[in-house]
C-alpha cells in the first residue's frame, strides 16, 4: 500500500498469502522462502528508510542492502532489484529527491558488502578470474535456450558441456545459448 496505492497492495498480499508454493516448500531446502523473505524485509527497510528522518533512516538502508544482498546471494538476478530501486520507489524520490539518492548509495553500498565476501571467495577459488557471485549460470542459460529445451530441468544442452570446469560452461553456455537464440528467435520466443 506505501509504495502504489490499497488496491495494489490488498491484492499483493492476497497473492503472497494463497501462493502454493511457498507452503508446499516450507519442509524442503529450496531457496524461495528465502529469496522472498529477504526481498519483503528488504522492501519494508527501503520504505522505512525513505519514509524516516534521522539516524534511525540510515539504519534501514543498511538493513535494506543487507537484505537484498543476501536475496541476491541465493538468486543473483535479484541484483536487478537494487537496480529497480529508483523505479520502485519513484514516489520518494518525487518527494525528497536527496535524502533518496543518499539512501539508496547507503542500500547499494550495504548490499555490495554482503557479496563481496562470496565474490572474493569466488576468485579465490578460481585463481583470480573474474566470475562475480555466480558461476553456473551460462550452463543454465545453455540448457534453456537449445534445441533440447523443453521448459523443464534437463541434464545437458544439445552441445555436451556438463564435462568442463565450471567457468568455462558459464562461458561457453551463455555463447551457445545467445547464438542459438539468434538463430532461432522463433523457437525462443
Amino acid at each position: 500500500r506505501r509504495i502504489f496505492d490499497n488496491q495494489v497492495g490488498i491484492f499483493a498480499a492476497f497473492l503472497f498469502t494463497i501462493w502454493p508454493s511457498r507452503l508446499l516448500c516450507a519442509g524442503l531446502a529450496s531457496k524461495e522462502n528465502l529469496t522472498v523473505a529477504m526481498i519483503v524485509s528488504g522492501s519494508t527497510f527501503c520504505i522505512a528508510a525513505f519514509e524516516s528522518m534521522g539516524r534511525r533512516s540510515w539504519f534501514f538502508a543498511a538493513g535494506a542492502g543487507l537484505s537484498f544482498g543476501l536475496a541476491a546471494l541465493t538468486q543473483p538476478g535479484l541484483l536487478l532489484l537494487v537496480a529497480a530501486i529508483p523505479l520502485i520507489y519513484r514516489k520518494a524520490f518525487l518527494c525528497r529527491p536527496g535524502q533518496f539518492v543518499a539512501r539508496s548509495a547507503v542500500v547499494i553500498v550495504f548490499a555490495v558488502i554482503s557479496l563481496l565476501p562470496w565474490h572474493i571467495r569466488n576468485c579465490m577459488v578460481f585463481d583470480s578470474q573474474f566470475c562475480g557471485v555466480a558461476t553456473n549460470g551460462g550452463s543454465v542459460f545453455y540448457r534453456a535456450n537449445n534445441p533440447k529445451a523443453t521448459g523443464l530441468w534437463i541434464e545437458e544442452g544439445d552441445v555436451p558441456i556438463s564435462h568442463l570446469p565450471e567457468l568455462t560452461q558459464n562461458q561457453i553456455g551463455f555463447e551457445l545459448g545467445k547464438q542459438w537464440i539468434r538463430d532461432n528467435p522463433h523457437e525462443f520466443l
